[in-house]
């Protein structure tokens, strides 16, 4: 029994070795000719695939208007990316999300 719990704990280690969380926030304005300003939040799972150098992100988003003249309209959705490693903290990340509110 103890054999199998050692060797659980190494495969179940190996595999969260690999995934990780991310949140964002961005403030980010509607559009140029609105003078909403939104804040955005993304929470992530990422899964690091270190052979090839890339993660694939999922997550959920929410969005809320903190100036101008709709302050306080919330939206949810989606979001989901890819990330290629280029070098130690550098990345190339392409991604897209879908909300409603």
């Amino acid at each position: 029994m103890r054999r199998l719990l050692l060797l659980f704990f190494v495969v179940a280690h190996q595999y969260v070795m690999g995934q990780g969380t991310s949140m964002t926030l961005m403030f980010e304005p509607l559009e140029p000719s609105n003078d909403m300003m939104w804040v955005t939040q993304r929470f992530e799972l990422v899964k690091d695939y270190t052979k090839t150098k890339t993660a694939i992100s999922g997550g959920l988003e929410t969005q809320s208007a903190i100036l101008g003249n709709y302050g306080g309209f919330y939206a949810f959705g989606f979001t989901g990316g890819v990330y290629q490693y280029l070098r130690p903290w550098v990345f190339a990340h392409v991604g897209g999300s879908i909300a409603s509110g």
